[in-house]
């Protein structure tokens, strides 16, 4: 009988270089993310804004699930999110759904899917993932304010996952460093893990071609070859210096040992790091602020009732 396959990751992880891999098995059915779970699931613990009223919705909710099972509801949704799946699959062994946003949910997910779900769970050090988010979607500008929910609540999530499903046989749990350093073991591990056989080297063959995910993810030079600490490089002033230094003493040292990296060195090498020029120290400063304000005020939400009321379209209260 099929399996689902849920790959856990932060954006920017490589995760869809892995689902590429993962993909050369003729066992393993995939697509680009495509946000069923997290979509279905969000709502039911979190405050989201919607002209059906979240407020009313969350107290009916609320007293509904007091009366009945709220458990047996999550069951319910993903067994059929992973029969639909499994659908998908066409008589292969695996369907993979990588959406990193998944994180948010993974609570829930996991709990929840039918017993034979397998879960993997790839970590990347956490200043990596900021610098590609920087250099990918910022051309190199601070932009962690645009991705805080994943640096925060999906990183917590993910470290919560790691350190409690060590030893489940259905988790699996890989760092992206050794992934690309040590292709040949990681490959023999995930193939155990699986039962599965894989082809690392026909990656290039796996063709993504959906509107989300890695903008270069068809490319066979998307994979970034990182060390643990090749990031340095991305410390340019003394103002980014502070925020990384910053963002990693609030992960912590035992947080931050649990993704698999050593907190001591990193910040050891982070404080050495000479900064000269203070390259986009300017630009650094301009988009901290700017980000304080983005995410106080979430101006997306603004703009978009001043474009409905521009495009003549009816608004609603949203709540």
């Amino acid at each position: 009988m099929s399996k689902c396959i849920f790959l856990f990751s932060l954006p920017r992880s490589g995760s869809t270089y892995l689902q590429r891999v993962l993909g050369t098995s003729d066992e393993v059915a995939t697509t680009d993310e495509p946000w069923l779970a997290v979509s279905a699931l969000y709502a039911l613990a979190n405050q989201i804004y919607a002209p059906y009223g979240w407020l009313d919705a969350s107290r009916a909710l609320e007293d509904f699930f007091s009366k009945y099972s709220q458990t047996g509801f999550l069951k319910r949704v993903m067994k059929s999110i992973c029969d639909y799946y499994i659908s998908l699959a066409e008589g292969r062994e695996y369907f993979l759904d990588k959406t990193p946003r998944n994180l948010l949910v993974a609570t829930e997910i996991c709990e929840n899917s039918p017993e034979e779900t397998k879960f993997i769970l790839l970590s990347r050090h956490p200043v990596s993932v900021v610098k590609s988010m920087s250099e990918t979607w910022s051309e190199g500008q601070w932009n962690f304010h645009k991705y805080k929910v994943d640096m925060e609540v999906s990183l917590n999530n993910l470290i919560d996952l790691i350190a409690r499903y060590k030893g489940n046989p259905n988790f699996f749990h890989i760092r992206y460093e050794d992934l690309v350093e040590s292709k040949f073991e990681s490959v023999v591990s995930l193939e155990k893990f699986l039962e599965i056989d894989l082809n690392p080297e026909g990656y290039k063959d796996v063709r993504l071609d959906g509107v989300m995910g890695d903008p270069k993810r068809n490319s066979e030079f998307a994979v970034s070859c990182d060390t643990e600490y090749s990031w340095l490089p991305f410390i340019t002033n003394s103002f980014r210096k502070g925020l990384i230094l910053s963002f990693i003493s609030d992960i912590g040292r035992e947080k931050f040992e649990v993704l698999g990296y050593n907190y001591d060195e990193t910040v050891s090498r982070i404080r050495n790091k000479k900064v000269i020029k203070q390259k986009k120290l300017i630009s650094d400063t301009f988009y901290f602020i700017a980000g304080v304000i983005y995410n106080r005020f979430q101006p997306r939400v603004v703009v978009d009732a001043v474009s409905r009321l521009a495009g003549s379209s009816k608004s609603y209260i949203y709540r």
